[in-house]
């Protein structure tokens, strides 16, 4: 079985509102997803959206063997052999492209979607991962999220969650959490989606300096349109 999380869902496991969510819901939702929950709780402007659950990356990864398919192909691997970990990324990202979600799931997922887009039925939304690593690691995990921009009705809302579901298994990923001695079976994954902003500014507060970790600097880095060049590096 992938991952340690083994209970059946059901359905309102799938997905979650995010105004549902706080600090315990971590293990089902990330850090990322539970705090947005948690600033909303105490009046602070988030997007409205919800998470697709851990639970949701668990019954897909588990279902028709997929699990025992990536498993085998993460069987043996080395930090230091790039060229295999490519090869065998690429494999496990055409195995979870092929995999089809249990109906349920992808009822739940367009559900959630038809509910955030009311009343037009249809609107933008970013989709960004919530990594949940063993350990309470997740905060070392932003490098191997992804994140879409502007993603346009409900199947592309699902090609976005199967590309997220695919980064947390990408080749620098594979690296990363082999240099850390992290099974990556054990890593969990939720899927944030949330109605687009059409930012004039935007920007990120880092409550830790990101270039030597001092928790005693705060550093904000701001851009106009939006964040994403700022998230990206491409404006420091």
């Amino acid at each position: 079985m992938f991952g340690l999380h083994r209970r059946q869902p059901s359905d309102n496991q799938l997905t979650l509102n995010l105004s549902q969510l706080d600090k315990t819901a971590r293990a089902t939702v990330g850090s990322k997803a539970a705090l947005l929950g948690e600033l909303m709780k105490v009046g602070v402007a988030v997007p409205p959206g919800f998470v697709i659950t851990t639970d949701a990356y668990r019954q897909l990864i588990n279902g028709h063997q997929l699990g025992e398919a990536i498993a085998a192909r993460l069987r043996g691997l080395r930090a230091d052999d790039g060229r295999t970990i490519q090869t065998r990324a690429i494999e496990i990202e055409r195995l979870i492209a092929n995999q089809s979600p249990s109906p349920r799931l992808l009822t739940a997922i367009r559900t959630a979607y038809a509910d955030l887009a009311q009343p037009a039925g249809q609107t933008l939304v970013a989709i960004r991962s919530s990594v949940v690593v063993p350990g309470d690691q997740s905060d070392r995990a932003t490098a191997h999220s992804a994140t879409l921009l502007n993603v346009d009705g409900a199947e592309a809302v699902l090609a976005g969650v199967r590309h997220a579901w695919s980064a947390l298994l990408a080749p620098t990923a594979l690296v990363d959490w082999l240099k850390r001695g992290i099974d990556p079976t054990t890593v969990g994954l939720a899927v944030i989606v949330q109605r687009m902003v059409a930012a004039d500014r935007a920007g990120v507060l880092y409550t830790d300096d990101p270039a030597n970790t001092d928790r005693s600097t705060m550093v904000i880095e701001a851009a106009y349109g939006l964040g994403a060049v700022v998230t990206g590096g491409l404006i420091t």
